[in-house]
């Protein structure tokens, strides 16, 4: 599977943009810099041209950390950055449609929220992973739907592709996560929403290596 290695670990999203672009675009960038592997631009709220503005730092600093960056729903964005991703949710462009329009080459990920059904779909139309959640309850995203224990275990058990869980999720309630041993773990508020938002990441990544040296002693 294309750019499989990218497909793992903290998969940080960018909040909503405030009024400060410079603090927003450096609280990136300074993540992108830690070390994952993965990142999604997700900003529906502005215009297309401030959009585009953001975007090109943001890439920017992907290329010379070797982040992938996925693009939340606006795939016309696509066409300016080579090698970006998108990522897919309700009312999004079908997946059939951006494989036909953007070939296989591209990572594209969908959100099947608490649906396996939608997972096996989006499986066998060319999605290279899938996101449930809300795993816990989240300021992010309004009336977001709750992912249910089962469907997690079932996700990681039957699914071929990569699984992203999200909703909720930051330092404090991360092990309570991995335990279901998702691909990724996509993460907003816990991460932006600090005083640090690298030094939040770093620690992040600290407390999953420290989980995983532990299952290998037990």
């Amino acid at each position: 599977m294309k750019h499989i290695n990218k497909l793992k670990g903290i998969y940080p999203i960018t909040p909503q943009l405030n009024n400060n672009e410079i603090t927003y675009l450096d609280n990136i960038n300074k993540v992108i810099s830690s070390g994952i592997k993965i990142i999604q631009f997700r900003e529906k709220s502005i215009s297309q041209t401030k959009k585009k503005k953001l975007v090109n730092e943001i890439y920017k600093t992907c290329i010379a950390n070797n982040v992938q960056l996925i693009i939340n729903d606006d795939h016309e964005l696509l066409k300016y950055y080579e090698g970006a991703g998108l990522h897919l949710g309700d009312g999004d462009l079908n997946i059939i449609e951006a494989r036909k329009k953007y070939g296989e080459n591209i990572i594209i990920g969908v959100s099947c929220y608490n649906s396996l059904e939608n997972a096996f779909i989006s499986q066998e139309s060319g999605a290279d992973y899938v996101s449930f959640g809300a795993v816990f309850p989240t300021k992010s995203k309004n009336n977001a739907k709750k992912c249910s224990l089962q469907i997690m275990k079932n996700a990681k058990v039957k699914l071929k592709i990569p699984i992203c869980l999200i909703g909720g999720i930051m330092r404090n309630n991360i092990l309570d996560v991995i335990k279901y041993e998702p691909d990724m773990i996509g993460i907003i508020s816990g991460i932006f929403n600090t005083n640090d938002a690298k030094l939040e990441t770093l620690k992040i990544i600290k407390k999953i290596e420290e989980y995983e040296e532990f299952k290998e002693i037990i």
